[in-house]
């Protein structure tokens, strides 16, 4: 299924001001839930004038990286998953990487931009039945290295141009505050091409309980959610 996204107050976003010194990563904040929001800080050396804008999600105090960005359509930068990656079930996902370009224009100080995001990762949703604990991590794998870890992507598109880096685990420990037995945890994955692959989930409880299943791979497409039925048994 596709992803249906929205904003929540406290989420912050990195923007660079293409060729404007100083403003390689502004951390932008909102408080307005919702599909489409404001976000809003403060830029520094530039009062007059139009120029690209390029936004990332999450922020991150290092700078992401612009590539080409003179030309906005096929402008890129290099991502890198975490790996491992954390997760709370119930939370964001955090790795959910969104990339967008757009346009600012500055006048008397005031600077309004607008960008339209969008998603670059695939989400693998793990619905957990049964389960016989609290989860503590969960193991993505195959006895080949598959997984990108690190994806050139355009960010006009969120397409990834180049995948580099390939592993054939994805790992991700696992923050659990629930009590049912039947639960979500959200794994993010750079879109790739495993339909002929075989692909193993692996789940770890607490008490060191752990079970392991098998899954066809598929073309995993961004902006789009995967459902695997897993029953804790």
């Amino acid at each position: 299924s596709r992803m249906y996204f929205s904003w929540r107050d406290g989420d912050a976003i990195s923007v660079v001001v293409n060729g404007v010194a100083g403003n390689g990563n502004c951390r932008l904040i909102t408080s307005t839930a919702g599909k489409s929001v404001p976000f809003n800080a403060k830029v520094i050396g530039w009062t007059e004038g139009i120029k690209t804008v390029y936004a990332f999600y999450p922020y991150n105090s290092t700078s992401y990286t612009v590539t080409g960005g003179d030309t906005p359509t096929t402008a890129t930068t290099l991502l890198t998953l975490p790996n491992p990656q954390t997760y709370t079930v119930g939370g964001a996902i955090s790795n959910s990487f969104m990339v967008g370009a757009g346009a600012a224009t500055a006048t008397n100080k005031t600077v309004n931009a607008l960008a339209s995001m969008k998603q670059v990762m695939s989400i693998v949703n793990l619905n957990i039945t049964k389960a016989p604990g609290k989860v503590k991590g969960v193991k993505l794998s195959c006895t080949e290295a598959v997984f990108p870890t690190t994806a050139t992507v355009t960010l006009s598109t969120a397409e990834v141009s180049a995948s580099g880096t390939l592993a054939n685990e994805l790992s991700m420990t696992v923050t659990d505050n629930t009590t049912e037995a039947t639960k979500v945890v959200s794994f993010a994955m750079f879109p790739a091409d495993l339909s002929a692959k075989k692909i193993h989930i692996e789940i770890t409880f607490e008490g060191d309980k752990s079970k392991i299943i098998e899954k066809d791979g598929t073309k995993f497409l961004r902006n789009m959610h995967y459902m695997m039925e897993f029953d804790g048994t």
